[in-house]
């Protein structure tokens, strides 16, 4: 086995490349989680992690009113 050394500048990083890494995989066992509970809940993973979020912990998109436009864009 060949086991090649790393470049000074490079050395610094191998603690970052790991927390990388499991933060990957925390998110991939988390998904994984949330889908499960969908398919058995028989609902979209979308509404699985909106129904996990709960009532009032998101904020609905809306789109401003056409007169606001003017308002905002000096129109």
């Amino acid at each position: 086995m060949n086991v090649r050394v790393k470049p000074v500048r490079w050395q610094g990083s191998d603690e970052a490349i790991r927390a990388v890494q499991v933060a990957f995989d925390v998110e991939e066992t988390v998904l994984e989680a949330v889908r499960k509970a969908a398919f058995e809940q028989h609902v979209s993973t979308s509404d699985q992690i909106r129904q996990g979020a709960g009532p009032g912990d998101h904020v609905q998109a809306q789109a401003p009113a056409p007169d606001g436009l003017a308002q905002w864009g000096g129109l």
